[in-house]
């Protein structure tokens, strides 16, 4: 799964992208999964990667994390991966 900046807030929830991502790569329900913030402060990520003030998007960023068996990246374009730890 994949999400792009040009998706608009209203349509597209970070803290959602990631747990339909991690479950989607670890053939899980999302209601199994641990709650994301356990790991990691999902309003922090929204605060992180919402457009500027101006309202363009950020230019570059990312962070990297470990979340229910998974390496998730997200970048300042909106792309969220989750790629499980078995596999690297």
């Amino acid at each position: 799964m994949s999400n792009t900046a040009g998706d608009t807030q209203s349509t597209w929830d970070l803290p959602t992208a990631i747990i339909r991502q991690v479950a989607v790569q670890t053939d899980t329900e999302t209601t199994a999964l641990e709650p994301l913030y356990n790991t990691i402060d999902p309003d922090a990520l929204e605060t992180l990667f919402a457009t500027k003030a101006d309202g363009s998007l950020r230019s570059q960023g990312r962070i990297v994390f470990e979340y229910s068996g998974c390496e998730v990246t997200i970048t300042s374009r909106g792309d969220v991966r989750a790629i499980p730890l078995d596999d690297h």
